[in-house]
């Protein structure tokens, strides 16, 4: 587990690098100064992983500042709910699709 652990980190200060400790999305700069980098800055899935993004990817990675990163996956929550509400009806159809075919293949055979 913490090698696991130690791989997230490396691959955190990497992708923080490569983005020059600077949100992608607001602009803000993380500066050594203000203290703790995850209090200011977070490393964030740009294709959550529930909706197929690569967990280890650095191509799927961006760094966030702590408030843009909230409402991204404030976003990202509701784009998966959406989803599942509408797989959800799909499959309701579909079980009623079937039900309405075996009633249909009933009264038929009474006729």
């Amino acid at each position: 587990m913490s090698e696991i652990r130690n791989m997230e980190n490396w691959l955190k200060l990497k992708i923080f690098t490569r983005d020059n400790y600077t949100c992608q999305k607001c602009g803000y700069v993380y500066n050594q100064n203000d203290g703790y980098i995850g209090k200011y800055i977070e490393c964030d899935h740009i294709i959550p992983i529930a909706l197929g993004g690569a967990e280890l990817d650095p191509k799927n990675l961006q760094t966030l500042c702590v408030k843009c990163h909230k409402e991204k996956t404030k976003e990202d929550i509701m784009k998966l709910a959406e989803i599942r509400r509408e797989e959800k009806e799909r499959l309701e159809a579909i079980e009623l699709e079937k039900k309405r075919e075996r009633y249909a293949q009933y009264w038929e055979s009474l006729a």
